[in-house]
């Protein structure tokens, strides 16, 4: 889950990517032939319009609102791709409706504007907007929002709600735990999709590796020619042979490299 207050000055960009109104994304990870696949958990043609109407409606302010104000926050809510793909598109859907769920609950249903889900990029994901009006008429995210530990506290708070119908998700570490910053919701998704093209890499390259292993003799039968200075054929080995045979044993512990490098890339993710 991350959060990302938007100005009036981002809320049009945030629409043109949310609801792919252009063609012409930064994000090279996006798929324009599979828009058709993302839905609404909750339509909105036009953010700016809507926030305005809301404003207009709720806002009790004695001040008018300023040019720089923060006038929505978005929220993304995703998860790791292997977890998607385990648990099919039926449950993808309750993990989202579960995650808007949240949001209702925290700041209420009626300043939830928008909430739109992708699947047009590697991995599935939610967009929420939230318009930080109060039951006092104020606008303002720091109320529902305010520092670090309460950003912990929330994090804490959906990990509870979201473990009750996902229970083999686990609790990510806290930035005050890792001393790591926390990323904005285009840096994080940025580097998700390069971490996941990184391990789709490493995988695809894993199992090149085993099919080469697997269309060879195996190593301990190689091992037993060798001390017999013959292969099963009934072939010596020659130096060219014996080379092959180091190559097999060298593409055997890349093979483990790669693995280990897989795993742990998965685990720092």
């Amino acid at each position: 889950m991350r959060f990302e207050k938007r100005k009036s000055v981002n809320v049009k960009g945030m629409e043109l990517h949310n609801e792919r109104k252009t063609e012409n994304h930064s994000n090279t990870d996006i798929d324009l032939e599979k828009k058709d696949l993302n839905y609404d958990l909750v339509k909105c043609e036009n953010y700016k319009k809507k926030i305005d109407e809301e404003i207009e409606k709720r806002y009790k302010g004695q001040k008018a609102i300023r040019k720089d104000a923060v006038l929505c926050t978005e929220v993304l809510f995703t998860s790791d791709k292997e977890f998607f793909d385990k648990i099919g598109e039926e449950k993808e859907k309750i993990y989202f409706e579960k995650s808007l769920e949240f949001l209702e609950n925290k700041f209420g249903k009626e300043n939830i504007i928008s909430a739109k889900v992708h699947k047009d990029e590697s991995t599935p994901h939610l967009h929420a907007i939230i318009v930080p009006l109060h039951s006092d008429g104020s606008l303002s995210m720091k109320k529902f929002i305010d520092g670090k530990k309460d950003l912990a506290k929330l994090q804490d708070e959906f990990y509870e709600h979201i473990s009750k119908e996902f229970p083999q998700l686990e609790r990510g570490m806290s930035s005050s735990e890792t001393k790591r910053k926390n990323l904005s919701v285009d840096d994080y998704k940025k580097k998700t999709n390069y971490l996941e093209n990184q391990i789709k890499d490493l995988q695809e390259e894993i199992k090149l590796k085993n099919k080469e292993i697997q269309n060879l003799t195996s190593l301990k039968e190689i091992e037993k020619g060798i001390k017999k200075n013959k292969l099963f054929t009934g072939f010596s080995i020659g130096e060219n042979e014996l080379k092959d045979l180091m190559g097999i044993a060298s593409q055997k512990i890349e093979n483990k490299n790669l693995a280990a490098k897989l795993k742990k890339m998965s685990e720092s993710w």
